[in-house]
Order: structure tokens, then sequence, then C-alpha cells
């Protein structure tokens, strides 16, 4: 979808994204140019963590072989056996993050190619959806507070459920099946509830920034 100088929403969720948002000019998002997300969460993303008292580096694997070695040998886990599991976690998740965000792309270029790539927009969120948004952030990053960009866009969007993509493990052809009904912005579940994304490609101007979700609220309320 076409849109010509209209207001949409920006979270940044860190200081990086802070930085990049208030200094790159132009706010440019083009197909085919990765953006930072996609940078760090895809082309960057290693399997691989910290072992701060083994002094050493271990692939999420090896952790297995770790906590495996370690019950063997004293007959119970290691006291950080915990912190492990989360590592481990959290990394299974990227390499799956990493594995459908290639396969969601190959579907996009394929048969949307006039639509924002995932590995190249900046997301967004409107004026009904930014509250939802914002206090998602807000939850899932444990911060007090996150400064809310008012931007005023030229270019294309997508709306989209990203649930599409918040699922356990499913086989190639259950995610090319979930790749076109995002690509199609079908909701999931047929859940109109859940909250969308909005993909954009173009050309972003900062209107104002909002230290929070009162600010921004404050303004909202005034206009109606």
């Amino acid at each position: 979808m076409k849109v010509e100088d209209k207001i949409f929403y920006h979270t940044a969720v860190d200081d990086d994204a802070i930085k990049y948002i208030e200094n790159t000019k132009p706010l440019e998002f083009m197909n085919g140019k990765p953006n930072r997300r996609t940078k760090t969460n895809v082309h960057e993303f290693k399997p691989i963590a910290n072992l701060a008292s083994q002094g050493k580096q271990l692939t999420w694997l090896k952790y297995l072989d770790y906590l495996i070695e370690q019950y063997n040998i004293h007959g119970t886990p290691p006291d950080n056996w915990i912190d492990l599991l989360k590592s481990m976690t959290y990394t299974c998740y990227n390499l799956n993050s990493r594995y459908w965000e290639t396969l969601f792309e190959n579907i996009r270029a394929e048969h949307y190619p006039d639509l924002p790539s995932r590995l190249s927009c900046l997301y967004l969120a409107d004026e009904k959806n930014i509250e939802r948004w914002h206090k998602k952030a807000l939850t899932d990053l444990s911060l007090g507070s996150l400064p809310i960009y008012e931007l005023k866009v030229n270019g294309e969007i997508h709306y989209a459920d990203g649930e599409w993509l918040e699922v356990d493990v499913v086989t190639e052809q259950e995610y090319l099946q979930h790749g076109h009904k995002y690509w199609k912005g079908k909701f999931f579940e047929n859940n109109p509830e859940n909250i969308q994304e909005i993909l954009f490609c173009g050309v972003a101007e900062i209107v104002h920034k909002h230290p929070s979700w009162d600010s921004l609220d404050a303004k909202l309320k005034k206009t109606k």
C-alpha cells in the first residue's frame, strides 16, 4: 500500500536504535538494504555464548554435553544450569528465527516483490495500535520507559500479523503456508484481536520525539 505524508509511530527499543533513528539522514529504508535488526539477529548472530566460570565459549550443543558431563561427575547439574538452559532456549529461538526470516523473505521476493522486506523495513505502528505495541515492548524488555517517534512517511507499507512467525518449530511446509498468509495480511488463527505490525520501506521524517507513552497519549487526546 502506497502512503504519502502519513503519520505513523515507531518505538526505539535501545540506545543504538535511538541513535540510528535520530542520526541517519535521510532516514531511508529500501528493499535489499539490510536494516539494523537484520544485521544483528540474522546476518551476525552466532550460536555461541560464554561460560564465564569455565573461561571459555561453548556452542549450544556443547552446553548439553556440559550439563550431562557435570551430572555424571557430580550426580547433580551445575549450579548455573538454569542460566544455561535459558541461554540454550534463546539460542534455539534465534536459530529458528534465522531460518524462518530467510524463508519468509524468499516467499516475499518470489511472490510479493512489491511489499516491504522484513529484512530491510522499519517497523511502525498506527494510532490504533501504538499503545499496545509500546506496552508490549516495555514488558518484553523489562523497561520503565521508551521513546516513541512520530514519523511522517512516504513509501510502501504492509500490515501483517507477526503471530505467523511466533510459533514452535514446525515443518517446512507449514512455514511456507504461514509465509503466504503473512504476506497476504491474514490474521493468525483468524483472530482480529492480534496486534498487526506495519512494515515500511521508503523515506521517513521525524515529526516529534515523545519521551514516553504519556506524552503521545496526551497529544492524541487533544486531537480527538
